[in-house]
């Protein structure tokens, strides 16, 4: 069981790297601080970490399920992608995107399943002048 721990470790480090890199990347083109673009985003957020958090879950409880995605490759990469503590930390950083894109696709068919994070308003305001001694 220790060892399932240690998956689902780097799953949630790569989620966090992921979450962090794409907010801070939002509120730097606003000029604004990252808080501000997770408090705009958080229900967006929290709906994609889910929806990419049961993936994971079926990955780990059911390693046949996602392996099936892999059916229509080429005989000697239908072996799937085994559940390590790489595979799992890139699955991690990189499955928000992979969600992102698939609702994004189905939105087009059914508008509420938009999750595209908003941007930030750019902050005008002028910093205080420093103090001079």
């Amino acid at each position: 069981m220790t060892a399932l721990h240690s998956y689902w470790g780097f799953y949630i480090l790569g989620q966090v790297m992921h979450l962090l890199m794409r907010n801070h990347t939002i509120a730097q083109k606003a000029k604004r601080h990252i808080w501000d673009a997770l408090q705009q985003n958080w229900p967006i957020i929290m709906t994609r970490l889910f929806l990419c958090t049961l993936i994971f879950i079926s990955w780990t409880e059911n390693g046949w399920v996602v392996n099936q995605l892999f059916h229509h490759l080429p005989q000697k990469m239908q072996s799937g992608i085994p559940l390590t503590r790489a595979t799992a930390g890139l699955y991690g950083y990189f499955s928000d995107s992979l969600v992102a894109f698939i609702l994004d696709k189905l939105s087009i068919q059914f508008p509420s399943l938009r999750t595209e994070l908003s941007t930030l308003e750019t902050d005008t305001t002028t910093p205080p002048a420093e103090a001079k001694a």
